[in-house]
This record gives structure tokens, C-alpha cells and sequence, in this order.
């Protein structure tokens, strides 16, 4: 068939219009396809109008522009418009609505940053001026620093089972360990520490203390004052020293002047403990050790004859012994030769 038809008015065909102000529109139908067809556009998604949009152009007085591309002093483009709300206030629109964006009262876009969190440092350039932190959270915090170090309270401490070494480091400071009970230190599950006055028991555990074997207590390599292990014989058995200055000393009696006789001098800080006396009379003479020239008894008047004397055997806890700091003395009633010896320890 050829293409178009000629209309001629009256011939009894109706054309469809649409009057507008007492003229005629021709309403039109929109179809579309290939010459000699011809496709009615519909509504539903049968036959909907195809429409093929263009490249948009990214030049300069083009409205798209290319990603990544360099901006230009004359670009142009759509601006982006928001809204002033100096107080951030509630927006009237309710959750899902489009809303505009907000700015403060200098343009800056108003942001919710929400949480954010931070891996790693945080650095802070004040630009040498300062910076104030408004909050009544750092002032408690303020309260619990003390110096560089931040003071804390454990209130509860948990129970953790380690298996393996634990190494603890101290550093420069000091390290304490509070074990609360007798019986809070266990190895292999049974307790090292036992509480005072309990029964021992067959199967009871606790740590061994050792001591050095020391033949001939030799000095040891310290000095006055360092730490020191036990010594023992070579039959184990614990060596001990009878005095503070650790061996006893010996010193004779030569008396023959009536009235005090000092046999010991006095020692800073010590006390004269007799272990051990004997002494024999040359004559007819009364004696007895005295707490320093004048001072007071440290024993009986012992009445002694002409060749005669005593001996007090050895006795680990001392006979008698002076006050600190005061010599040994021995009073004689008259000038008589008195003759002896003693051996004696210097106790604090």
C-alpha cells in the first residue's frame, strides 16, 4: 500500500481531535518499527517506546564530566544546593523521606561521624597553641592519674590456670605477691605452705631448704651484710657459730690488785658473754665478777683459800654475761694473786 491518504472534509471520515480554545488539535497515536510496519506504543511493558540515549559529552561547558579528569578554572556543572540550619535542628520529613543536606552558618556541611574507632596512634599537631577537651569523663580520669601512671583499683582478679613457664618482670619498680591464705600455693596440687601449729602428716608436701656442704667452714666468698646459704658437715649436719661475730674468744686472769680488775674490755655494741671459767687463789681472798669497774654483782663473793680455785665447765648458754658496752671486771678483797682463764662470746 503507498504511504499517506488524502483527507477531504465532509467525505464522512472523522479525524480525532482535542479542542483547545475553539481550535482543533489532532491527536495523535505514537507508533514505532520498520518502514511498512507499524507498532502501537502501549503502556505496559509490551510495547513500550524504546528510547536510546547519547553519550553525555565531559568537556568544559559540558554538565557530565569524566571521572578522574583534571578540574578547570571555567568547568561548568550543576550546583549542589543545602540547607542553612545553624542549631542542626529535627527535620520535619520522618525516616526514608528525601531530605536537603545541612550546613552551619559559615557552609560547612553538617556530618555524623557516629563511633568511630582508631587502630594504631593518634597524633594531635596543636600548631603550638593548645587544646581544650570539654568533658566531664577526663576529669575522673584526671583524679586516677598520678605523675606518668594511671592508678587503678582491681576490685576482682579472675583464676587463670597457666601451663608452662610464667616469667615475671618487675622492671625497675617492685613486684609483691599477696597469697591471702596459708594454702594458696600448691604444686602438682598439693600445698607447699602449711599453717602454723597443724599436724604434720605422712603425706604432707613443701619445699625442700638447702644448705652448702662446708668441711672446714672455710670464709665464705661474700662480704658482711650479702646473703648466705646453710653449711653443713660432711655429715650434714648444720653448722652453727656461737656468737654474733661468728667464733669464741679466749682471755687469761691475771688479778693480784684489791678491788676491781678489768679481764675484758668493753665492745661497741656487745655484750660479754662467760662461757667458760677457771681461776686458783694464791691466798686467802674473796672474788667476784663485776658489770664493769664498780658496777654491779654478776656473781656471788667467792670465798677462796691459799692454792685453791673452781672451774665452771663450758656451758653454751653463758654463766653470766655484761650490759652493752661495759668491760668485764673481777673484784679481789684483798691483794692476792688470782690466776686463770675464760672463754667468752660477744653477744648484740
Amino acid at each position: 500500500m503507498a504511504d499517506d491518504v488524502d483527507i477531504t472534509a465532509g467525505s464522512g471520515t472523522s479525524i480525532a481531535t482535542d479542542d483547545i480554545g475553539g481550535r482543533h488539535f489532532q491527536r495523535v497515536k505514537v507508533t514505532f518499527g520498520a518502514d511498512g510496519t507499524a507498532n502501537d506504543v502501549e503502556s505496559t511493558t509490551t510495547n513500550p517506546l524504546p528510547v536510546t540515549t547519547g553519550t553525555p559529552g565531559t568537556a568544559a561547558t559540558d554538565l557530565a564530566k569524566a571521572a578522574d579528569s583534571a578540574a578547570g578554572g571555567t568547568d561548568t556543572g550543576i550546583a549542589i544546593l543545602a540547607v542553612r540550619d545553624d542549631a542542626l535542628t529535627t527535620l520535619t520529613p520522618v525516616d526514608g523521606d528525601y531530605v536537603p543536606m545541612r550546613t552551619n552558618s559559615t557552609g560547612a556541611l553538617w556530618v555524623d561521624t557516629g563511633t568511630v574507632t582508631v587502630t594504631g596512634t593518634v597524633t594531635i599537631q596543636d600548631g603550638g597553641g593548645s587544646i581544650t577537651v570539654d568533658s566531664a569523663d577526663l576529669s575522673t580520669i584526671a583524679g586516677a592519674v598520678s605523675g606518668t601512671e594511671m592508678q587503678v583499683d582491681v576490685l576482682t582478679m579472675p583464676t587463670t590456670t597457666v601451663t608452662g613457664t610464667v616469667t615475671a618482670n618487675a622492671g625497675t619498680g617492685t613486684m609483691s605477691v599477696d597469697l591471702g591464705g596459708n594454702n594458696d600455693v600448691t604444686i602438682d596440687g598439693s600445698a607447699v605452705i602449711q599453717t602454723e601449729d597443724t599436724a604434720h602428716g605422712s603425706g604432707d608436701t613443701g619445699i625442700m631448704p638447702l644448705a652448702v656442704r662446708n668441711d672446714d667452714l672455710a670464709a665464705l666468698a661474700g662480704t658482711d651484710g650479702d646473703y648466705a646459704p646453710l653449711q653443713v658437715s660432711q655429715n650434714g649436719a648444720l653448722l652453727i657459730c656461737p656468737s654474733a661475730n661468728d667464733d669464741y674468744k679466749y682471755d687469761d686472769i691475771d688479778a693480784a690488785t684489791s678491788g676491781d680488775n678489768q679481764l675484758v674490755p668493753n665492745v661497741a655494741s656487745r655484750k660479754i658473754r662467760v662461757l667458760s671459767v677457771f681461776m686458783i687463789a694464791a691466798g686467802d681472798v674473796n672474788v667476784r665478777f663485776e658489770d664493769g669497774a664498780g658496777g654491779s654483782a654478776l656473781t656471788g663473793q667467792m670465798n677462796l683459800t691459799t692454792n685453791s680455785g673452781f672451774v665452771l665447765p663450758h656451758n653454751p648458754a653463758g654463766w653470766f654475761e655484761t650490759s652493752v658496752n661495759t668491760a668485764l671486771s673481777l673484784e679481789l678483797s684483798a691483794a692476792v694473786s688470782v690466776d686463770g682463764a675464760l672463754t667468752y662470746i660477744e653477744v648484740p
